[in-house]
Formats: C-alpha cells, structure tokens, sequence
C-alpha cells in the first residue's frame, strides 16, 4: 500500500501563494480589459477557489491529528451519528453519510484504521455497525476490512479478533436496528447490504478457514467456538463459495510454516487434515440445512389452505390434503441436495488431497528436506508427503465428527 506524505507547513504555505493570487485576478479584473479576457480570468478564479477549498479541506482534515485526538475525533463522528435512532433508515436512502469520510480516513491510513478499528471493536458492535451499514459505498467498506484482516500484514490473533467482531456486528444488525424510527427505510437497499456483508463475512474468513478448527491455537481460538462461528458465516451462499474458494491457497499458506523435526510435521499434517474435513463437512452440511429449511417453510406454505374455512366436504378436505402431500413431496429437494452435497464434498476432498500431496513436497524442498529434483527423497520425507495426501483424502473423517457435533 502506498503511503501519502502530508506536508502541512507547505500546504499553509501554498494556500497563502493562492490567496494572493486570488487578490491579483480581482485587480485585474478591475482594470478595463478585453472581453475575451474575462472568461479567461472567471475560469482562472474558479480554478484558484477549487484548490484553496481542497487545501482547507486537508489542512482541517483529522489525519492530521496526532493519533490518539485523531481518533477521538473520528469516534466523535460516529457518536454523533448513530446518536439519531433513524440513522438506521437514512443510511439506505442517502447519497452520502458522515461515516464516509470516517471510512475513507481509515483506508488511507493504517495507524488510523487500526487504532480507530480495535478501539470501537472493544467497546460493543454500535459503533461498528455504524462503519458496517452507515456508509454508503460497500466497496470501501469491503476494502477496508479485508485489509485489516490480511495474512500477510495482520497478525493471527489480532485478525481472529477483528472477523470476531465483525461478525458479531452483522448477525446482531436485526436486534439492534430500530423497528420503527420515524425515517424512510428502503428495504431492498437494506437486504442489499445484509447480502454484501454476509459475503465480505466469507471472504474475511476465507485466508484463515483452516484457524477456526485444526489450527485454532495458532490464532488464539477456541475449535468449537470456531466451527459454530464458520457455520454461521457460511450459512450463505456467497459466503460459502468464498469459504470454499479459500480452502486450496489455506491449505498452501498452512505447509509454508512447518515445523523441523518429523513428528511435529506429522503433528501439523494432522492438524491441517482435521480443518479441511471440519471445513467441508461445514460446508456440506449448511447446503443441506439450507434445503431442509426451505422444504419446511413450502410444507408451511402449502399447509395454508387446510386451516382455511373453505367449508370443503370431509372427501374433499381429503383430496385437498392429498394433493397437498403430493406437491410439497414433488417440490421437496432435500434428498437430491444431500447426494450433491456428499459427491462434492468427496470431490472436494480428492482435489484438496493433491493440494495438500505438492505442497508437502514443496515445503520439503523449500526446507532444504530433499531436492527440487527429487532425485534423492529420504524415507521420512516420503512419508510426510504420502501422510498429506492420505490425511485429507481419508483421515479427515475426525473433521467430520467434529463438524456435526
């Protein structure tokens, strides 16, 4: 990410430079002058306004603040907000929020995001809801929170924390928003962010999808408590094909940091093989609540009309209970989702074999275990790689286990 240097004593100096020229235009507009000139003088004041408006506007920005007034300033905004219960409402139907300048100043600094992000994060999920459904572009919304929990710049705990939060925020959204506030509220703007949330939800967890089973101790968590958490948030489906996604380049980043000694790889192997079968049975198993539930509310559906006074016939009300079964029998998808559901969680599980089968060799020659050629692969190594395949393919029916508890 590219860091932008702010000069402020050049800034003052600059804004001084353009108020002066601002005064010689208005003199020279004075002067009798031709009037092709005047056009150009008006376009030339417009230009001098613009950038005395935009260096205002950076030299009374927050991010110029030390960080603690900074983000006091910035908490401060969002208080103001959420403080008005019809902020809810009026976050789908305006073109623009005072969180939004909030979110754009945490995305342009890291100091700032990550002071303001686990300051509001330890105090309730108000404040970032507000983040959350206040503002009004979700792109920004997206990139601020997957670079605030990126493997590559975040540390383990710290990201376990953050997607923590985060979801906490979006699942208590119902309980939290206010019913009725006296503001306009557009419902589909609402479903549209709920659906925008849930995914960025998947994609948050998707880097990290082996630390809330297997690898949970890496990242300072708890197993069960991670499974319940990856449930929940796959219980989507664009979340769960981002879930799914992150599975082969987890699976790659797990075997970049393994241990020296034989057993303890082993150790790790294992650990891995219990996340990728704790995830896909995960992942099969919410395919399969998603069609339980949708062939519970069509049998409540269909059960409409039996409750009606129709004033049917005793024969009648038979037929229109037998016509009833038949059609939420027709209708009833369950059986055919779990067969999908199991073929592509053993498809799953083959491809993420040899995934697991390369990257064992690869993290064996990176650790200068054996050669790049493979012309002389010791026994132990040998095992490690075959142990791999074999631990994802077979052994992770432990996952499986754990999953459905």
């Amino acid at each position: 990410m590219n860091t932008l240097v702010i000069d402020p004593d050049a800034l003052r100096r600059a804004q001084h430079r353009l108020h002066e020229a601002n005064q010689h235009l208005r003199r020279l507009r004075a002067t009798p002058v031709r009037y092709a000139v005047v056009g150009e003088i008006a376009r030339a004041e417009g230009m001098v306004h613009e950038l005395s408006r935009r260096i205002a506007g950076i030299l009374s920005s927050p991010l110029l603040l030390d960080p603690p007034r900074r983000t006091a300033v910035l908490t401060s905004t969002i208080d103001d907000w959420i403080a008005d219960r019809k902020w809810w409402a009026r976050s789908t139907t305006r073109d623009s929020t005072p969180i939004d300048p909030v979110v754009s100043m945490m995305a342009a600094d890291m100091s700032t995001r990550d002071a303001l992000i686990d300051s509001i994060m330890a105090d309730g999920t108000h404040r970032l809801s507000a983040l959350l459904f206040g503002a009004t572009d979700i792109a920004k919304v997206r990139d601020l929170c997957l670079r605030a929990t990126d493997p590559r710049s975040v540390n383990p705990d710290v990201a376990r924390t953050r997607i923590e939060a985060v979801a906490a925020a979006v699942f208590a959204e119902p309980g939290e928003r206010a019913t009725i506030s006296g503001a306009r509220l557009d419902v589909a703007a609402l479903e549209r962010r709920r659906d925008d949330l849930r995914e960025l939800l998947g994609m948050m967890a998707a880097p990290w999808v082996l630390h809330f089973t297997g690898l949970a101790s890496r990242w300072g968590g708890n197993p069960e408590s991670g499974r319940d958490l990856l449930h929940r948030i796959a219980d989507h489906d664009a979340a769960a094909v981002r879930v799914r996604d992150g599975l082969v380049p987890a699976i790659e980043d797990a075997f970049r940091d393994m241990p020296s000694g034989h057993d303890e790889r082993m150790t790790r192997i294992d650990e891995i093989a219990f996340a990728v079968g704790a995830s896909t049975e995960i992942l099969r198993r919410v395919d399969v609540d998603a069609a339980h539930r949708a062939a519970s509310t069509r049998s409540a559906l269909l059960s409409i009309p039996g409750h009606l006074p129709l004033g049917l016939s005793w024969p009648a009300g038979l037929a229109l209970g037998a016509a009833t079964s038949v059609v939420a029998g027709r209708l009833d998808s369950r059986h055919d989702v779990e067969e999908r559901s199991a073929r592509t969680e053993h498809d799953d599980r083959e491809r993420l074999a040899r995934v697991a089968e390369n990257s064992a060799r690869r993290a064996a020659v990176e650790d200068g275990l054996m050669n790049a050629d493979a012309t002389h692969v010791p026994a132990d190594v040998r095992v490690q790689i075959q142990h791999a395949a074999d631990a994802v393919s077979n052994a992770a029916d432990r996952g499986d286990e754990f999953a459905a508890r």
